[in-house]
């Protein structure tokens, strides 16, 4: 009975001070023992994680190849069947750009993938990184689609790398401009 009172007071005593213990029963004994974390005599600085890497960004030829083939999955088709009840070329343009954007998960895959081909391992790899690189194989990939010669006529001015430009004339010197001055 003592045994008994006796571990139970030296128990509680532990618990107060705070000191997690693991508690093992047997047919006629209770063990106690104190519970040592393995990290507990690490030092802070050694317990952060390794500095993200620094990546280069793929080359072009490289974003633009996953480019032209993930835009080449988008549905231009539905654009183009709704295209006559949209009531102006940007809305136009934004469904276009809803048509890439329905498309991200395969440009993250393809992107995922050209970096484990350069041998850089995926769990190793920043949101970041693969964020930059995403938007940028997505931007690539909608201009490819508004090159498409069924959606031009849709798009107008608004298409991707064309604006609208004007004729310069000659209206006069420079000396005749200066005295309007």
């Amino acid at each position: 009975m003592e045994e008994f009172v006796f571990l139970v007071f030296f128990f509680l005593a532990i618990v107060c001070i705070g000191i997690p213990l693991r508690v093992r029963y047997t047919d006629e004994l209770i063990a106690l023992s104190a519970v040592r974390k393995n990290n507990a005599n690490v030092p802070p600085s050694s317990k952060k994680a390794p500095p993200p890497l620094k990546l280069k960004p793929f080359k072009v030829v490289e974003a633009a190849g996953i480019a032209d083939e993930v835009s080449s999955a988008a549905d231009i088709d539905s654009v183009i069947h709704v295209a006559s009840i949209l009531s102006s070329e940007k809305e136009v343009m934004q469904a276009v750009q809803e048509a890439n954007e329905d498309l991200r998960v395969t440009y993250e895959t393809k992107v995922k993938d050209l970096f484990e081909k350069q041998g850089i391992d995926r769990k190793s790899l920043t949101a970041k990184a693969i964020e930059s690189e995403v938007n940028r194989c997505m931007k690539l990939g909608l201009n490819k689609i508004c090159l498409d010669e069924r959606l031009a006529p849709l798009l107008g001015s608004q298409e991707i790398g064309k604006q609208e430009s004007t004729k310069i004339e000659k209206s006069g010197s420079w000396s005749e401009l200066k005295d309007q001055l």
